[in-house]
């Protein structure tokens, strides 16, 4: 995939007239990557990727579940790894550091009865990387 900057030098060149192997001559690329680009606009679109899963997924359920007593992740990582877990460290304190920030944003609304409206509050779980199922379809549940 190339660059914006290429992909726009390609396109300017080819407005002024240079042909294809005069493009891929001066910009250092292959004459077929050049007519790939001039050929087809879908090319230079980028693709969603497809979400990942971590080694961490199948421990998560234990980890929810142990979150709320307990503060240290050390102690979790070795309960996790009894289970079978072979990652790292950091994967798992980026995970609780996400899940708290979470619990806190969610705390926070409860407590302010703050909820500007349910998409706006979707577009910033979404931000966080959080399912829309963490959201309610009405806003009448923090009322209380």
């Amino acid at each position: 995939m190339l660059r914006g900057g290429d992909l726009k030098e390609i396109y300017e060149m080819k407005g002024e007239g240079h042909s294809a192997r005069a493009i891929a001559r001066d910009l250092g690329l292959a004459r077929n990557t050049v007519l790939k680009y001039l050929n087809s606009p879908e090319a230079m679109r980028l693709k969603p990727r497809r979400p990942r899963g971590s080694k961490l997924d199948p421990y998560t359920g234990h980890i929810d579940r142990r979150m709320g007593g307990l503060e240290n992740c050390r102690v979790l990582l070795r309960e996790i790894r009894t289970l079978g877990y072979d990652g790292c460290y950091a994967t798992l304190t980026n995970y609780v550091q996400r899940r708290r920030r979470l619990c806190w944003f969610l705390g926070r609304i409860q407590r302010e009865v703050w909820w500007p409206s349910v998409p706006a509050a979707r577009a910033l779980l979404s931000k966080e990387g959080i399912g829309n199922d963490s959201v309610p379809s009405e806003a009448g549940w923090l009322s209380g």
